[in-house]
């Protein structure tokens, strides 16, 4: 469920100062002449490196941006949505221009507390508490020097103690009252890997105030929504659903149970699309045993015109758990037995037969053959997926099972020598 809140919204204070203020993006032409042209730059094929790769996106244009501006220097911190977004994360374009020096931008991404969405919603200037990370724009040259072990950016939140209580400095607020803190957020050079680093909110003023080298900046969150489950904040992500740390915390234990099988936390799913399981536990002894009982039987049916014959066997596959089946339907020509040629698989067609509300199946192209070595026998490979859809705790997943379906015959005759699946 979406949680509304008004993010262009800041505490209501009577004093006023002269270097915050807000607005939106389209209104401020040298950025947004900027911000297109580092984008081209990016989308350009020449010289591209993996950092620009990952860090695509897109102004989020409805949501006010932070102006921080001193009169030397004005920086600019926008909400953004990257291409490969993190779940649970949200990130910040962060743009300075400079009277004395040359403009820099870059990326911060932040990885926010439970509590702190918590009480984000509420109050929209709470101080930050969770973790960090930049990343470098290739405007800025900072990639220049990869031999530096780190590189740095300074950043400098400007928070204000009006009414005793900390919280991040707005438009509104009086300026005896402002005060800065700076942290330096970094990246490994060498491997391109983000730093997260912990940032807690301030107890009040100290002497770290920012300086001409830092970055004027406050977190500015993407839509939130609230979990449904347990009532917390979480952060909807690009494909819509809502992400609370809860519902992060037992997609990492998905993650260690299925062991690479693909799944997909999917909230539009229905009671009656999903089987329903109580605890992790559960569902882990499900996952154990979902192939375990299944139970075989075939059929064939054949047409003779003296030449050869084609047969098509039907090999059901029955999956007790689900009520359903899989049919594999293997169409062959048998050469006469006067014939020195061998049996052709023609074609291999799968059907899924059943609740298919809960289960959905897709062969995955055309099937393979392989000769042993021997020549006596050929078999025949047909791989497809079956997605199965699941809630956990009230926490609905996509699963997604490779399987392959195997047929073994006698090369000569076409006889079938055995048939059984493989989970992958």
């Amino acid at each position: 469920m979406s949680k509304s809140i008004d993010h262009n919204s800041f505490l209501v204070e009577n004093g006023n100062n002269n270097i915050i203020k807000t607005g939106k993006f389209n209104d401020f032409k040298e950025l947004k002449s900027f911000v297109e042209k580092i984008k081209k730059e990016k989308e350009s094929l020449l010289h591209r490196t993996s950092i620009e790769d990952n860090n695509d996106f897109t102004i989020l244009e409805d949501r006010d941006i932070y102006i921080y501006d001193d009169g030397l220097t004005t920086s600019y911190t926008m909400a953004i949505q990257k291409e490969n977004q993190s779940t649970f994360s949200f990130s910040n374009l962060v743009v300075k221009f400079s009277n004395n020096d040359t403009t820099t931008a870059f990326i911060l991404n932040y990885i926010p507390s439970q509590d702190y969405l918590n009480n984000y919603v509420n109050d929209p200037q709470i101080p930050f508490q969770g973790e960090v990370n930049y990343e470098s724009i290739d405007y800025d040259g900072s990639l220049d020097d990869l031999n530096a072990r780190y590189t740095c950016n300074s950043i400098t939140v400007t928070y204000c103690n009006y009414g005793g209580e900390v919280h991040a400095a707005g438009e509104n607020c009086t300026p005896s009252f402002m005060f800065d803190v700076t942290y330096d957020i970094c990246y490994d050079s060498n491997n391109g890997q983000p730093l997260n680093e912990s940032i807690d909110p301030p107890a009040g003023p100290n002497n770290g105030g920012g300086g001409s080298n830092s970055n004027p900046t406050i977190p500015l969150p993407t839509d939130t929504c609230e979990d449904s489950n347990t009532g917390n904040i979480g952060l909807i992500g690009g494909n819509g659903n809502c992400y609370s740390s809860e519902m992060l915390a037992l997609s990492d234990e998905l993650e260690e149970i299925l062991d690479g099988i693909d799944y997909e936390y999917d909230s539009s799913l229905t009671d009656y699309e999903v089987i329903s399981f109580n605890t992790v536990d559960e569902f882990e002894e499900f996952h154990d045993s979902i192939f375990d009982d299944v139970e075989t039987e075939d059929s064939e049916t054949s047409n003779d015109d003296g030449i050869s014959k084609t047969k098509t066997f039907d090999h059901i596959f029955d999956i007790g758990m689900f009520s359903y089946t899989i049919k594999v339907e293997v169409e062959t020509t048998i050469p006469s037995a006067n014939s020195c040629d061998c049996m052709v698989v023609e074609d291999v067609t799968t059907i899924l037969i059943g609740n298919t509300t809960l289960v959905e199946w897709e062969q995955l192209g055309n099937h393979t053959t392989e000769v042993s070595s021997d020549g006596s026998e050929l078999t025949v490979y047909t791989r497809g997926t079956m997605t199965v859809g699941v809630k956990i705790d009230g926490y609905p997943f996509r699963t997604t099972y490779l399987v392959t379906f195997v047929q073994v015959f006698d090369y000569s005759t076409g006889y079938v020598i055995e048939y059984y699946l493989i989970k992958e």
